[in-house]
């Protein structure tokens, strides 16, 4: 594994080598299409590499951009938390850490949208209506909202990033310093020092697991993801009814099969009036992205119940409760490096 990460950063840097030998365009549109066009040769490049590393099954190579601060390059746009649930602010963290859900970002040109790399449906959206200083920035449905809460508009001359809806309002960090967790808001493009607010596209290429890759991968992160969820969910129990509650005893198993990450809850049904009931509950789940240091899931299911002494539609109902207490989208924190 450590391979395909010498070979992403010896591609990015010769990107990035190449970009600063060309002058400044002077609109928005044409460098965008400069950066696709490098970055569809590098795309190539790292394929052509990964061949010769014998890591052939890394099919996926994407290309991105880092959004980092030009005054000090080792801090990025991230958003904060796991996940893609609605909300999620964005903050200043290092461009080094984090998984690539959190901080590969492409400027959309026909849209003016900032989408998520990783989950293109999901992009960069300022919080509230109005233009007061201060409104914090979330990620949201792309789909959702206005033009007004999240078009934006590289600025190739100044390094802001701009309302394209309102072009004196710019995306600021919230705080002078750069301590992690920084928040980023809307405020005036004419206010603040450089610091605050001047960003660079940063050409960034990530590799992703084909999926014979990743139920080759699986024996090395499903113990990890096992061990993390018997942590989280033994001992929970969940209140259907007056008279019903289904207790998760532990996880049994996690395994990796057909791109499908297969989780074995080991439950109890337990009831006043009948006798407890017993058995297992089996999830799955499409591991949506995977790399050295996380894993994310999306699609979660259940796909068998086995309780004893219960009916066929209870066994459904339960199944949904069980399903409940891991959400979709989770992402899991691993260590597959090699």
């Amino acid at each position: 594994m450590k391979n395909d990460n010498v070979v992403t950063k010896i591609i990015r840097f010769l990107v990035m080598t190449n970009q600063n030998r060309i002058k400044p365009f002077e609109t928005q549109s044409i460098k965008f299409i400069n950066n696709k066009y490098l970055m569809s040769h590098a795309v190539v490049a790292v394929q052509a590499l990964l061949l010769l590393f014998g890591l052939g099954n890394f099919t996926h190579v994407q290309a991105a951009e880092l959004i980092q601060s030009d005054v000090n390059p080792g801090k990025c746009f991230h958003k904060r938390d796991r996940g893609w649930s609605n909300g999620n602010p964005i903050h200043i963290w290092d461009c080094s850490a984090g998984g690539d859900e959190n901080k590969a970002w492409n400027f959309d040109a026909d849209t003016n949208y900032i989408r998520s790399a990783t989950n293109p449906d999901k992009c960069l959206h300022k919080r509230n209506r109005g233009w007061r200083n201060g409104n914090p920035i979330h990620v949201w449905d792309c789909e959702g909202g206005n033009a007004e809460n999240k078009t934006w508009r590289f600025d190739v001359d100044t390094g802001y990033i701009r309302s394209a809806t309102n072009p004196d309002k710019c995306l600021h960090k919230r705080e002078g310093g750069w301590a992690n967790g920084n928040p980023i808001h809307v405020w005036n493009c004419d206010a603040g020092t450089n610091e605050m607010k001047t960003w660079d596209l940063a050409p960034y290429l990530y590799i992703t697991p084909s999926c014979a890759q990743i139920d080759t991968l699986g024996p090395l992160f499903s113990p990890q993801v096992q061990e993390r969820l018997n942590s989280e969910l033994s001992g929970y129990s969940h209140r259907i009814s007056r008279r019903k509650t289904l207790l998760i005893n532990y996880v049994s198993s996690v395994r990796v099969s057909s791109c499908r990450l297969i989780i074995d809850l080991n439950v109890t049904l337990q009831r006043r009036i009948r006798r407890n009931a017993h058995g297992t509950v089996r999830l799955s789940s499409q591991v949506r992205s995977i790399s050295e240091t996380s894993a994310c899931l999306s699609e979660i299911s259940v796909d068998d119940v086995d309780v004893s002494n219960t009916a066929i539609l209870g066994e459904w109902v339960y199944g949904l409760v069980a399903n409940s207490v891991i959400p979709n989208n989770r992402c899991f924190a691993i260590d597959i490096r090699m």
